[in-house]
């Protein structure tokens, strides 16, 4: 990670404070008297540090020596002879030492109270056998000291002010605290982008306390705090200098829809996100790493992942899913017909909510025709735009067509007396409109509330959308119906219904007899008043004037008089009945044949048990039937009737039938009274054919020379 503000750093250029060191401590040899030996390896020179009185002389062996009577004769020395530092050499006790020809010390001497302090360095080699040559890795150096006993007194006069300190051990020297500034870094910056200004091949090391801990790793990812530094020459480690960190961050870009559908191809170009100020972006196909791509890298369905970088601080990645969809093409009718002259504005297409329709000549390309434009037989494309995104053409076939008249059931229309233009029938295409005129060109349409006018001609055409055919004439031919032929008097029956009344029409015609005259028709079940009844004919819808009808209603005759039930002797008929009617009257006989009466004969054989029914009719007027069960007088004195067999019962194809004595005659009757099978016997025995009976109940008359019975069977 880049820092945002980086710290210049100069090494300092001197040999002697770029060095490594080690020193002895400051060794006290005697009262008033000191002395330190630096070590530099960098350089390979020492630094003698050495104190002593500033009014009389002072020397310091120094070596690697082990006698402890003090100084050792042939060691190197150096001595203060109150105007210098002298390099010499011990010539034995009581002798002066013998000064080098070279003095290798450079020295310098500042005395303060009564105390002198010599700074003297030489290199650690000088290649004379007179010095002692200092090897830096030495662990110790031995020192042994004198000094003038007083101001008077010359060099080798010091008595007993002499003495020696062995093996003063060597301490590093720690350089002093690297110099560094407050730092700030971007995001995800590390330990290692830390800078700091130290002497040359120190180390330096991080820290997160100002002292103890341990070093921070290069890797550490670095935070809003103080950090402190230390620069380590050899085994030295300096103290450490406080360094306040700032980290930066740059917030991921923004961007209104993370989730963008395109439908034409578009480039990275076309995502616009948002970010801080003089921010740039760089994208990528990977959430971290990956390549970066161009913004004019084509877009598709996948995951683009963008950043923003602000001075030399870059965010994370924001990811941005892209879809791309296809806009449908529009709906039209793929045939297009018109009847005259038609621009564009008048082809049809629709497309979704809010999308722009568009014309062309060519499948692709081209230019979008105008509404204005006026269209030809043949070929054209249509396309919708909804926002940026266009859809592919759909094609349209645009024909021309004429329009035939519409059709009529006959140009001669037959038509009842007040019809209107809205009777006239007419037929053309789906959803044709119908216009009607009164001239076969021109003028204007006449409403179908027209009453037509007999022998007149009338034009009509037919409009299907815009387009609208020639007109069909239609001559008109008023119909007048004749009325009804119908006796003006007719006399009916109390009770009588519509139905009964008598009138006449025109073949096909529909009679309705109404009361007042123009009131709606009577039902053919509604029962007569006495009084004025009108009668009309209706053919195909056209309705004549109405013929009066006087309607008188005369009298019912009572119903016939007689018995409920009344007996009979076996052949019988209705007429053996006995009943009293009016004088004149008509008789009629019925038998109830499901729920309707039936007519039957004065002949009409009895049958034991049925119910028969009687109306006497004077004039016209037939009375309410009189009900009249018969109830037969069985047998004979000599029939007995424990010696006939009639079996089986119910019969289905062959009924036996025997008898003590000769049966002569077996007659098979219906409850009509109809007798539906009669055989002559001569035989105590006989098996009656019902193979072809109704399956109902029947009556079976046996005769025999003794007299007759009657057995009632079933089919």
């Amino acid at each position: 990670m880049k820092k945002i503000l980086l710290l210049t750093t100069l090494l300092l250029g001197a040999a002697g404070l770029h060095a490594q060191s080690k020193a002895t401590a400051a060794v006290s040899l005697t009262t008033g008297m000191t002395a330190k030996l630096e070590l530099n390896s960098t350089t390979s020179t020492a630094t003698l540090t050495f104190t002593g009185p500033s009014d009389r002389w002072f020397a310091l062996q120094i070596g690697s020596f082990t006698n402890s009577g003090g100084m050792q004769d042939g060691a190197d020395l150096v001595y203060w002879n109150g105007t210098t530092l002298v390099d010499a050499n011990q010539n034995g006790v009581g002798i002066t030492p013998s000064i080098d020809a070279v003095n290798d010390w450079t020295s310098s001497s500042t005395v303060s109270g009564t105390t002198r302090t010599i700074v003297a360095t030489r290199a650690f080699n000088t290649g004379s056998n007179d010095d002692f040559t200092f090897v830096y890795s030495d662990i110790n150096i031995d020192f042994a000291w004198a000094k003038a006993s007083s101001a008077t007194n010359t060099i080798n006069a010091h008595g007993t002010n002499r003495g020696y300190s062995l093996n003063n051990a060597y301490n590093c020297v720690a350089p002093d605290a690297p110099d560094a500034l407050a730092q700030t870094f971007c995001a995800g910056a590390t330990v290692e982008d830390l800078t700091a200004a130290g002497l040359e091949g120190a180390t330096l090391k991080w820290y997160a306390n100002a002292t103890g801990g341990t070093a921070l790793t290069g890797s550490t990812v670095l935070t809003n705090t103080t950090y402190y530094v230390s620069q380590k020459l050899g085994d030295c480690e300096s103290t450490r200098t406080a360094v306040a960190v700032t980290i930066t961050t740059v917030p991921k870009p923004t961007i209104a829809d993370s989730t963008p559908e395109f439908c034409s191809q578009k480039t990275i170009a076309n995502l616009e996100v948002m970010g801080q100020p003089g921010a740039t972006f760089t994208w990528y196909n990977e959430p971290v790493g990956g390549t970066v791509l161009p913004v004019t890298t084509v877009l598709g369905n996948a995951n683009y992942y963008v950043s923003q970088t602000v001075g030399d601080c870059t965010s994370d990645r924001l990811l941005i899913t892209v879809s791309l969809f296809t806009i449908p093409k529009p709906t039209a009718s793929e045939e297009q017909s018109f009847c005259s002259e038609s621009t564009v504005e008048d082809l049809v297409a629709t497309g979704q909510d809010g999308s722009v329709i568009k014309w062309y000549i060519t499948p692709t390309g081209g230019t979008a025709l105008t509404g204005s434009t006026v269209l030809v037989a043949g070929d054209y494309y249509v396309s919708q735009t909804v926002g940026d995104c266009t859809s592919e053409r759909k094609h349209i076939v645009v024909s021309y067509t004429t329009l035939e008249k519409p059709t009529v059931p006959s140009e001669i229309a037959t038509v009842c007396d007040g019809a209107t233009i809205n009777n006239l029938t007419v037929n053309g295409l789906p959803d044709a409109e119908f216009t009607w005129y009164e001239n076969a060109e021109g003028g204007e349409p006449i409403d179908e509330s027209t009453v037509l006018v007999d022998g007149e001609n009338y034009f009509v055409s037919q409009t299907v959308g815009d387009c609208v055919s020639n007109r069909r004439g239609v001559v008109i031919n008023i119909d007048e119906l004749p009325i009804p032929e119908a006796e003006h008097n007719q006399s009916v029956c109390e009770g009588s219904t519509v139905s009964d009344l008598e009138a006449d029409g025109i073949a096909g015609s529909v009679l309705t007899w109404h009361k007042p005259e123009g009131s709606p028709a009577l039902g053919a079940d509604a029962v007569l008043t006495a009084g004025d009844y009108y009668v009309t004919q209706t053919v195909n819808g056209c309705t004549s004037a109405a013929k009066e009808v006087i309607v008188a209603l005369l009298p019912t005759p009572e119903k016939p008089g007689g018995d409920a039930t009344q007996q009979f002797e076996e052949g019988d008929d209705v007429s053996d009945f006995t009943i009293t009617t009016v004088e004149g009257a008509t008789i009629q006989w019925y038998v109830m044949d499901g729920d309707n009466l039936q007519p039957i004969g004065m002949d009409h054989l009895l049958v034991d048990g049925k119910d028969y029914y009687v109306t006497q009719t004077v004039g016209d007027c037939e009375s309410e039937p009189l009900k009249i069960t018969a109830d037969e007088i069985l047998g004979t004195p000599t029939f007995n009737m424990k010696k006939l067999m009639v079996y089986p019962n119910p019969v289905n194809d062959v009924l036996s039938v025997s008898y003590k004595d000769t049966i002569t005659a077996v007659t098979v009757i219906n409850m009509l009274g109809q007798a539906v099978i009669s055989q002559s016997v001569n035989a105590d025995k006989i098996d009656v054919d019902t193979s072809k009976l109704q399956s109902g109940s029947y009556i079976l008359r046996i005769t025999t020379p003794g007299g007759t019975a009657s057995v009632k069977i079933v089919k």
